[in-house]
């Protein structure tokens, strides 16, 4: 089966972890990101995480720059929210995009923040806009401690992920989860709130949206991701249609005046 794309949308009880094999975000609210990682940005410097930290809440976002299809509507949903709040990047809040491929380049990363920040369109918003590229082990570390879980295919060249973002406070202490590619602006206006006074938000339910394209599974990374795709789908449709089965059951009893 040849240039499958792979794009699920299911509940997930956000509070679980994900195994360790397994695609998707683990809501690690209150977790310190280590903001020693070096990354280096659009104008190729190096610098530690911490240099985008210390004075105002980050919007944390993971993607790379060939991603066939999600990362581009993160970014663009992203982008949309933030642009409807009185609050702006550079002077309330900072964005932070760091890039999951090793391969993408500083050059591409001064592509990728110069489209951001013309489709964000407010004056001055490129000083707190920033797009990072790093070494795999630096990203993986970071990506680990923020609980954004995703797998390389090699056979496809492809990265499945989840979609979504973080935001986090000053400190560098992740503060709230956003799922998916739409982003309430009410919810985003209080999380950057919050997180700017250093207080941390909790879990929240949420959809688990992955991105993944590429052939058919072969390889032990491949199957990996497809049995860690299909199991969260298994997961899902069982926890769902046992939760309708109990309140069947339970209607059914309050109907009878209870068992027995």
């Amino acid at each position: 089966m040849k240039g499958l794309l792979l794009f699920l949308a299911v509940p997930a009880l956000a509070a679980a972890a994900p195994a360790p094999d397994l695609v998707g975000f683990e809501q690690r609210n209150g977790e310190q990101l280590p903001l020693g990682t070096r990354l280096t940005d659009a104008r190729g410097v190096a610098r530690p995480l911490g240099a985008y930290f210390g004075t105002r809440p980050v919007v944390l976002i993971f993607n790379y720059f060939r991603c066939p299809l999600m990362c581009s509507l993160v970014s663009s949903g992203a982008i949309d929210t933030l642009r409807a709040l009185r609050l702006s990047a550079g002077s309330d809040y900072e964005v932070v995009t760091v890039s999951i491929d090793p391969t993408d380049t500083p050059a591409m990363a001064a592509e990728r923040e110069r489209q951001d920040v013309a489709h964000y369109g407010r004056t001055g918003a490129a000083v707190g806009w920033h797009t990072l590229v790093g070494a795999q082990a630096q990203v993986a570390a970071l990506a680990a401690a923020a609980g954004f879980h995703y797998r390389f295919d090699p056979r496809s060249g492809q990265y499945a992920h989840p979609s979504g973002l973080i935001v986090v406070t000053p400190r560098g202490v992740v503060s709230r989860y956003f799922m998916g590619v739409d982003f309430p602006a009410g919810d985003m206006a209080a999380a950057l709130r919050d997180a700017g006074a250093n207080r941390t938000g909790n879990s929240v339910f949420s959809l688990l949206f992955v991105c993944f394209q590429g052939d058919a599974p072969q390889g032990r990374y491949s199957r990996v991701i497809w049995i860690s795709l299909w199991a969260a789908v298994a997961a899902t449709f069982l926890g769902v249609f046992g939760g309708i089965a109990w309140m069947v059951r339970q209607e059914r009893l309050s109907r009878t005046g209870g068992p027995g």
